[in-house]
């Protein structure tokens, strides 16, 4: 089993992709399976045993979350595994009409208000899970109601609509009528972010905010670009308990702090010589309960303290070198 340490260098760095807090420790996705850091110190690794179907369904990792009943899905590049910690691992991987499990590559999932799962599944659109009845329906470029692309990057919803982001735009879905409507035409969304009337896209250039009350967009990239700061693909989006923006380059341009009172903002890059974040493509944000920032990069697991304002970088130990993490929850540690 591999653990995670404190490293002051960029040695057997992997890939954070998705970081998720609720409270009691961290979870880790990886493409070595789960790792779990337990408030209490425990740690443990979760990998795919063929020989036991009760254990991951892929080692590959690519997103986790958590529904409304506790329960922890983990999406992986062949279907997505249940985690319950009383009745253990359920696997899953039909979602789609074409019975080819390992072309069930989960982007994205998301739990809507009646419970409903809806999956990013790669090249197949959507596919929205009803578990009470144990139904899935899909969306996708040849369904009625249909997607602007089969390949969509990330799923977030509100009690009416479900976004979802794909290469050529935005797909707004009714929940109920799952009627579809598009904005950004032909242009890469990639990233999602809800911040209650208004959702966050990181997109080609930068990042565009969308009103939900009029669909009325406005675009911060005026203001990065006046601050000689350029994005050329918005990555990971997140607003943290002070108010404060952190926005990520997805593709080796940095972390942005923006603060919305003041309009100011500023860029932290990778600095050979100094402290600093361990590299510049930030793929997930997330925050715990003492306000320490968590920032998943290509580079490995970043930990920011703002009272500080120091990065502390944490890599594995054993020398897996291909060791990509996709996905993190930091939970109240």
């Amino acid at each position: 089993h591999y653990k995670l340490k404190i490293s002051e260098n960029n040695d057997n760095s992997y890939t954070v992709k998705s970081i998720y807090h609720d409270g009691t420790g961290i979870y880790v996705g990886s493409t070595n399976g789960l790792y779990v850091f337990e408030k209490n110190g425990v740690q443990k690794h979760f990998i795919n045993n063929p020989f036991d179907e009760s254990s991951l369904i892929d080692n590959n990792i690519s997103y986790i979350t958590r529904d409304s009943s506790g329960l922890l899905w983990i999406g992986t590049f062949s279907g997505i595994s249940k985690v319950d910690y009383n009745l253990g691992i359920s696997n899953y991987d039909d979602f789609t009409s074409e019975q080819n499990t390992k072309k069930n590559i989960i982007m994205g999932v998301y739990e809507d208000i009646d419970e409903k799962l809806w999956l990013g599944v790669y090249n197949h659109g959507i596919s929205i899970w009803d578990r009470i009845n144990n139904k899935v329906t899909q969306l996708n470029t040849k369904t009625d109601n249909k997607l602007n692309s089969d390949i969509i990057w990330d799923i977030k919803g509100n009690e009416k609509y479900i976004f979802a982001t794909s290469s050529v735009g935005l797909n707004i879905i009714n929940r109920e009528t799952l009627e579809v409507q598009n904005l950004l035409n032909n242009k890469y969304c990639h990233t999602l972010y809800l911040d209650g009337d208004y959702l966050w896209i990181g997109t080609i250039g930068g990042f565009d905010i969308i009103n939900l009350n009029d669909f009325s967009i406005k675009s911060i990239n005026k203001l990065l670009k006046e601050n000689n700061i350029t994005i050329s693909l918005g990555g990971a989006i997140f607003k943290d308990s002070k108010g404060i923006y952190w926005l990520g380059g997805a593709n080796k341009d940095g972390l942005i702090e923006f603060n919305p009172k003041n309009n100011s903002v500023n860029i932290f890059k990778y600095n050979e010589t100094e402290n600093s974040i361990s590299d510049n493509t930030i793929l997930s944000i997330a925050e715990d309960s003492k306000g320490n920032l968590w920032f998943g990069t290509e580079g490995n697991l970043n930990k920011y303290d703002r009272l500080t304002k120091q990065f502390k970088s944490y890599s594995t130990e054993d020398g897996l070198s291909n060791n990509s993490i996709y996905s993190i929850i930091p939970r109240n540690d």
